[in-house]
């Protein structure tokens, strides 16, 4: 009989677990993994332990890169991540998806004792599932390989607190009332 592994935790499911952990407490919420392989589309399980409500979550990584000093003219403050997700997750997923949650690697400048060097800034969006497909409605999605895919390219402004997505140019989304908003998890769980 061959062993193998049916389900892996990535970075960005981790660090999901943790903002839960601390933002949300650990006596009142618990998150889940599901253990079934073949559980499209649901990678964590938030659970309210006083309700016994199970709040499903969705969770994408950024890829990360420096923005040229042109988009930051353009643009302002801030930088970008980039996301691919397909059409049907958001609008026919498998299993119900509540949230999604978008986790961002940021380069930030940082300046100590007159020196400025890059380091790692990490932002979170946290999109209600009906709040998503309504702010992307008139996207264009492209076709790849297996299947059709959504890319956002989101602009974060962590100073500003802005967030927004900039992929088609003079059609910006808005998403800065998501950016690091832990507590619209609390009002549903």
């Amino acid at each position: 009989m061959g062993i193998r592994n049916i389900w892996s935790l990535t970075v960005d499911e981790a660090l999901v677990i943790s903002e839960i952990r601390q933002k949300l407490g650990k006596d009142k919420y618990e998150v889940f993994l599901p253990a079934n392989s073949q559980l499209k589309d649901i990678d964590l399980i938030l659970m309210n332990l006083e309700r016994m409500e199970p709040i499903t979550l969705q969770v994408k990584g950024s890829r990360t890169w420096e923005e040229s000093k042109k988009v930051k003219q353009i643009y302002g403050e801030g930088t970008a991540g980039w996301i691919q997700i397909r059409k049907t997750t958001i609008y026919e997923p498998s299993f119900r998806i509540d949230f999604f949650i978008f986790v961002f690697h940021n380069l930030v400048d940082t300046t100590e004792k007159g020196v400025t060097k890059k380091q790692i800034k990490i932002n979170y969006l946290i999109i209600p599932a009906d709040r998503l497909k309504e702010r992307i409605v008139g996207r264009t999605a492209i076709q790849m390989g297996g299947g059709v895919f959504y890319k956002l390219f989101i602009w974060i402004d962590d100073k500003g607190r802005r967030a927004f997505d900039f992929a088609e140019k003079g059609k910006e989304i808005e998403f800065s009332d998501f950016l690091d908003n832990w507590d619209i998890l609390k009002q549903v769980a």
